[in-house]
């Protein structure tokens, strides 16, 4: 049985206690191909099932501001995910053509 002020119905999750926010920190920061973890999951989040084009075009310019905000991505590698992003844009765009 779930505790009452777990609306979800999963017990509570160790997430939401802060017990876990130092090895998360880790995680997120923990590079992938040049990139911080962080981004990745990002990224994918962007096309989840619910996403329409509009906040799918949304979230990308979100992410690609924050990666040009960004200092501690290489930028051989900010601005490969960049031109990366910018494709997306444009096959979003033109799905909507």
């Amino acid at each position: 049985m779930a505790p009452p002020q777990d609306g979800g119905g999963n017990f509570g999750r160790i997430a939401r206690t802060g017990l876990m926010d130092g090895y998360k920190k880790k995680l997120d920061d923990m590079p992938l191909c040049g990139i911080s973890a962080v981004y990745w999951r990002e990224f994918l989040k962007i096309f989840q099932e619910s996403a329409n084009d509009a906040s799918a075009r949304q979230s990308l310019e979100r992410l690609k501001k924050r990666l040009k905000s960004k200092r501690e991505i290489p930028s051989a590698t900010a601005q490969s995910a960049i031109v990366i992003i910018r494709e997306l844009e444009r096959l979003v765009d033109m799905r909507n053509a």
